[in-house]
């Protein structure tokens, strides 16, 4: 019995990190602009959803090249400063043309039904069982899709691990109720601002 059964089912990064992809069943004309772009942007929109659901940078990353090497795409760099996504390649033989692709996260958004999804898709691209056109299909629903709780409750989330926190530390009813107000009242604030279009940098 290997570790991984033993331990259970590993993260999708850890996965990713620990073994490359398969050898692609149908590979992407890696000489054709559109569709080496296609799998970047693709790539890019995974990216999005996982660093607005609070993916680290670093195993977005990882991710990311996961994505475009299942493709065929191996050669590919991919840069994240703060909330853009930039991949970069080079395609054809002999005179080689750049392909770039260019992506901003928009808002921050701790949706964990929308971040289990793009994994199951992840790992569904992985094995070789999901074509670019239907990835994206597949994207352009999960995108469109409503959240599964509204603003309310995931405000009452936030004020309910705030003041779960100050508990696990030792903190009384009192420093309970102020972290449970104060945990509400930052995100609420927050919230507030990104719909008057402050950048997240500075909220």
């Amino acid at each position: 019995m290997s570790f991984a059964t033993r331990r259970g089912r590993i993260s999708t990064v850890d996965a990713a990190k620990a073994a490359p992809p398969p050898s692609p069943l149908a590979p992407i004309d890696l000489t054709d602009h559109s569709q080496v772009a296609g799998v970047m942007n693709l790539a890019a929109r995974i990216g999005d959803i996982l660093l607005s659901s609070g993916t680290s940078n670093s195993d977005t990353k990882v991710q990311i090249h996961a994505v475009t090497a299942a493709y065929g795409l191996y050669y590919c760099h991919v840069d994240i400063t703060l909330n853009t996504i930039t991949i970069f390649t080079n395609i054809g033989m002999e005179r080689l043309t750049p392909v770039s692709v260019f992506r901003v996260v928009r808002k921050l958004d701790t949706n964990f039904s929308k971040l289990s999804e793009v994994d199951r898709l992840i790992r569904s691209i992985q094995a070789g069982a999901t074509p670019p056109e239907i990835a994206e299909k597949i994207l352009n629903d999960l995108e469109q899709s409503p959240a599964s709780y509204g603003f309310l409750m995931s405000l009452f989330g936030w004020a309910m691990m705030g003041g779960s926190i100050s508990a696990l530390l030792g903190g009384g009813w009192v420093v309970m109720l102020i972290s449970f107000f104060t945990s509400g009242i930052i995100i609420g604030v927050s919230t507030l601002l990104g719909k008057y279009g402050l950048p997240q940098f500075f909220q």
